[in-house]
């Protein structure tokens, strides 16, 4: 997408009751961000979901600041918005049932990266723990599968650096903007991610670590992966999270 319609879908993320699943429904309809801007009221509400105090917002509300802001660190960063409708936004994502309208992606991705699996667990694993996810993650990355996961303490950690330590790609998906590493112990570590694989949020640059985005954050660990391993994980843990969207998403779930 051009500068301007990558601006107008950044607009359109900041009107208050516009998710992924609206975004995508306008789009569907309108066929580009822009013409969804210069759309009259009376056109909005003839998208399935926008009724009419909605359809107002899109049209007087839009943070144009907000959007160009993003676009100025976007650049300053080296970093790229991938949005859903690029050709290369993961194809396994897509098929979940609400992806994400945009992704702010640190490192790139690979065709590789459609045989991914998602590894997750506990921020407090026991060194029975450590030790299974360690060999797992060594033989599941010398079999060529792209390892998933939250950059978390614990087990993620663990995941993303035994996969780099076996020459395999790695993605970590964070419950921040990219500009804001949570832990922030592990900012070397998302580093060596972004050199083989890439680091990856569909929260905009400032966003904070609220405990809201983390478990929206795990269907996107899911929605990359072919299945899930749990290695450690407290029955109303973020990790049980993961596994139960992967059974949404009929994905297979170790």
């Amino acid at each position: 997408m051009n500068l301007d319609e990558l601006r107008s879908l950044l607009e359109l993320t900041t009107v208050p009751g516009i998710g992924p699943t609206r975004i995508r429904a306008l789009m569907a309809h309108f066929h580009s961000a822009q013409a969804i801007r210069a759309a009259t009221s009376t056109a909005l509400c003839g998208v399935m979901g926008i009724e009419r105090t909605l359809a107002e917002s899109i049209r007087q509300n839009p943070d144009s600041d907000f959007a160009a802001r993003q676009l100025e660190i976007l650049a300053q960063r080296n970093t790229r918005l991938l949005t859903y409708w690029d050709d290369d936004y993961p194809a396994l994502l897509k098929k979940i049932p609400d992806p994400p309208a945009l992704l702010y992606l640190n490192g790139a991705l690979s065709s590789q990266d459609q045989n991914a699996l998602a590894i997750v667990g506990t921020r407090a694993p026991t060194q029975y723990g450590k030790m299974v996810a360690e060999k797992l993650t060594a033989d599941l990355a010398g079999r060529g599968f792209t390892i998933v996961s939250g950059l978390a303490r614990g087990i993620d950690t663990i995941a993303h650096r035994t996969a780099l330590k076996n020459g395999s790609r790695t993605l970590a998906i964070l419950g921040s903007g990219l500009d804001v590493m949570y832990p922030a112990e592990n900012e070397k570590l998302a580093h060596e991610i972004v050199a083989n694989g890439a680091v990856i949020s569909e929260y905009p640059f400032g966003a904070k670590p609220d405990a809201v985005n983390f478990p929206r954050r795990n269907r996107i660990i899911s929605g990359l992966a072919l299945c899930v391993l749990v290695v450690e994980a407290g029955l109303e843990s973020g990790a049980m999270i993961t596994a139960n969207l992967a059974l949404e998403h009929n994905r297979e779930v170790f």
